[in-house]
């Protein structure tokens, strides 16, 4: 994903949600109420340090995808353990298989969304088909399944 398309769709998603949303900056930490999108091209991850958590930005170019998101979920199931919730959304591809893999090997909870809701049903297929699921939901559903694991 390119900047200039995160950097408007993080102000996008900000105007509408009810939390903050914006751009995660390096060694930002972790908040209530404050989502956090990973800026285009980079990768972005967490660190627990202490009691907080943080999000580091990494440009690494071993992964296809940037941002990976098999690399920010397999930060969150370091970071969080049996309490990381993933939500695996439309998009083409694996990427969230290897990450969502780490969340449930720690058991934690992964949210799949549909096919019939999913522009692309790549991710969340490939997350569905290797059983890696607790929930697959509807795009309407996904908030209060995200309320029913916590």
């Amino acid at each position: 994903m390119p900047k200039s398309f995160t950097q408007f769709f993080a102000e996008r998603l900000d105007a509408l949600a009810p939390i903050k949303v914006k751009e995660a900056e390096h060694n930002e930490r972790l908040m209530p109420g404050v989502a956090l999108l990973a800026p285009g091209d980079v990768h972005m991850i967490v660190r627990r340090t202490g009691r907080n958590v943080i999000v580091q930005l990494v440009e690494d170019q071993s992964y296809a995808y940037r941002p990976s998101v098999d690399m920010l979920f397999t930060g969150v199931s370091e970071a969080y353990e049996s309490k990381a919730v993933a939500v695996v959304l439309t998009g083409m591809g694996v990427d969230g298989l290897k990450g969502a893999m780490a969340i449930r090997t720690r058991n934690g909870f992964v949210i799949a969304q549909d096919e019939e809701t999913s522009v692309v049903y790549g991710m969340p297929k490939a997350v569905a088909e290797a059983s890696l699921t607790n929930s697959v939901v509807p795009a309407q559903e996904i908030s209060a399944a995200i309320m029913g694991a916590l």
